[in-house]
């Protein structure tokens, strides 16, 4: 078992940190139960700590996750009639116009 401090030090999407003691304060350790082969892989990861090791993993996860649904967003715009993406584009000029000078 390891004990992973459940302490928030980055936001999804983010290269921004925080340092661990502004949350930390706040919280208690969970503990997780694991193989011998999942924390050797953990730890075969190569990263200062365990909680270390999976928030790079959770983040390159997260990022793949967000570039596929791009993907398939921009596959499926691809996909629609000329005049389907015409419409879509002019509606999309009139949400920008309509935040235009806002600040």
């Amino acid at each position: 078992m390891i004990t992973i401090w459940a302490c928030v030090t980055a936001w999804a999407g983010s290269s921004l940190r925080m340092p661990r003691s502004v949350y930390c304060g706040y919280m208690k350790p969970t503990t997780v139960k694991l193989s011998i082969e999942t924390r050797e892989r953990i730890r075969a990861l190569g990263g200062d700590t365990y909680e270390d090791t999976i928030i790079h993993a959770l983040e390159l996860l997260e990022a793949e996750r967000f570039w596929a649904q791009a993907d398939a967003a921009i596959a499926w715009r691809r996909s629609l009639p000329d005049l389907d993406r015409e419409r879509l584009a002019a509606h999309e000029a009139e949400v920008d116009a309509a935040f235009d000078g806002i600040e």
